[in-house]
Order: C-alpha cells, then structure tokens, then sequence
C-alpha cells in the first residue's frame, strides 16, 4: 500500500539524480518500489506523469503498468 512518503521518496531520489548525484544500488530499488507504488496509487493524471518522470530519472526506464 503506498503512502504519502512513498510520493516524496520517489520525487526526492528523481530530483538527487537530476542533481547529478549518483544513487546506491539499494538507493535505486528503493525508489523504483516507491515510485511504482505512487503511481499505482494516485489518481491524479498530473501526479501520475509526474511519478513516472521520477521514475524514468531513477531506473532509466518507463514505468510498465
């Protein structure tokens, strides 16, 4: 079940990437669980795009539902 700090974990591990910090192996799996369980949760079209924006920046792939 996702949750409010499954959104926030997922945006601010995008936005460390989009800063040019590299993430930890463990880092990424993390996020790509959170960002997946964002994206499956809301139902807002515009967090939905922006969920998958992070988790694109986080894993290099699109989100497959």
């Amino acid at each position: 079940m996702a949750s409010a700090a499954d959104g926030e974990l997922c945006l601010a591990a995008a936005e460390k990437v989009d800063d040019g910090q590299t993430l930890s192996p463990e880092e990424i799996e993390e996020a790509r669980h959170a960002c997946g369980r964002a994206i499956t949760a809301t139902a807002s079209i515009f967090q939905k795009y922006q969920f998958e924006e992070a988790y694109f920046a986080v894993t290099g792939s699109r989100y497959k539902y």
